[in-house]
């Protein structure tokens, strides 16, 4: 299917320069820039495919020789304020079908209201193993990093999972993410994301954002490129592949810490894996000014360490080069422009429906055209900054994503 979407996007580029002529013409550029998505999409349609065969193997035939033990898992949870439906997110972690599980759970402020649902949820769950670490006093910049290098050496099994307080699971997504371990040579296997939950504008557009550079670009880079887009919301790491590596030592101090992990990993020896089970970022209410925080700081964290990246990315826009059709002028600017708009919108709701069920409403789905516009914008900022906001502190970032922090932020 990957194959398919390639001669699709091909195709489509040749057949406008057979119509329309190439010099000048606003329906080549237009269509050149759809026939990159539409590449894209049909090598995410790879990976179903592929998650299908997964589903229908796993747990027969994935490991080979006779059966052992389950491998027991240690999750590690940062707490830090009260998430978007957090109290149903740890419940559902609590709710996985998989034995032997421990679950550490950990603040920086030892007044953090969201320790007091962890141990209200825990309490629902007594049969359960579960730790709780409160205060915890750290140096690190990476607030994240600061909390799980604490509750690291308490894991007691040979698998961690490195999971965000956004994130919910499935019963038997966990034993999934294990399955995919039985190769003793993989030290981590990472989830793409998709985000659920919107209930106003911004998380819409948040979400949309999140599922289709985390979710559908990412396996779609991961099956053209073989390179690995972690995102941290779910990496399940075995105990001793952290620590042929000195555990979290080298990505205490840096924004793109999941990224990082496997780099450090893969240059151990290590091999790593994209899971066929997506983590599910729970994201419900959002501000602007949130909004733009994040995307720009995520923004600012790839490109410092990759300066082809900003262009990249921009020229794999349909949107972009749809606004090139149009100051191309001509008649055809206006209907090229607006047909790879809404192609491409419908051709991205289409890889989002398979990944994520339900897909999202139609009022939020017009949202698609404006969502790729203010990350536009947040491509430029970003290109022009070389500061981040981040848990209310700032920091300043260098071109490995390293933190300096500067003075506290105060709303």
């Amino acid at each position: 299917m990957g194959l398919v979407g390639a001669i699709v996007g091909f195709s489509g580029f040749l057949l406008a320069c057979r119509l329309f002529g190439f010099a000048g013409r606003p329906a080549v550029v237009a269509l050149f820039g759809l026939g990159a998505y539409v590449t894209g999409l049909g090598l995410f349609a790879c990976w179903l495919a592929h998650r299908r065969w997964r589903g229908a193997s796993t747990g027969t035939t994935a490991r080979s020789g006779p059966a052992g033990p389950t491998p027991g898992v240690s999750i590690l949870k940062p707490l830090c304020g009260v998430d978007d439906g957090l109290e149903a997110n740890l419940e559902s972690f609590l709710g996985l079908a998989h034995e032997p599980l421990q679950l550490l759970f950990g603040t920086r402020d030892a007044d953090d209201p969201a320790m007091a649902i962890a141990r209200a949820v825990a309490a629902r769950h007594p049969d359960r193993d579960v730790t709780f670490v409160a205060g915890i006093a750290s140096d690190a910049a990476n607030p994240k990093i600061a909390i799980d290098e604490h509750l690291l050496p308490l894991a007691r099994h040979p698998l961690v999972l490195l999971s965000d307080s956004n994130v919910r699971v499935a019963p038997g997504d966990l034993t999934a993410l294990v399955d995919s371990m039985a190769d003793e040579r993989v030290g981590m296997v990472y989830q793409p994301v998709v985000s659920v939950g919107e209930r106003d504008w911004v998380a819409a557009l948040a979400n949309l954002r999140f599922t289709e550079h985390s979710g559908v670009l990412a396996i779609a880079t991961r099956v053209f490129s073989g390179a690995d887009p972690i995102t941290g919301k779910g990496m399940l790491c075995r105990r001793a592949a952290l620590a042929s590596i000195g555990d979290l030592a080298a990505v205490r101090d840096v924004g793109l810490d999941d990224y990082l992990l496997g780099v450090e990993l893969k240059r151990a020896g290590w091999r790593l894996h994209m899971a066929t089970v997506p983590a599910l970022n729970v994201f419900e209410n959002g501000s602007w000014r949130s909004f733009f925080q994040r995307q720009v700081r995520h923004a600012i964290w790839r490109f410092s360490m990759s300066g082809w990246l900003p262009l990249a990315e921009i020229l794999m826009m349909p949107l972009v080069w749809s606004v090139a059709a149009l100051f191309a002028g001509g008649p055809w600017a206006i209907p090229a422009a607006l047909g790879t708009v809404a192609a491409k919108s419908a051709l991205e709701d289409l890889a989002i429906g398979r990944l994520r069920a339900p897909g999202f409403a139609w009022r939020h789905k017009l949202l698609m055209p404006l969502k790729d516009v203010l990350m536009v914008v947040v491509w430029v900022l970003a290109l022009f900054r070389h500061t981040v906001v981040w848990r209310d502190r700032t920091y300043r970032v260098d071109r490995s994503s390293r933190l300096y922090p500067v003075d506290p932020v105060h709303h």
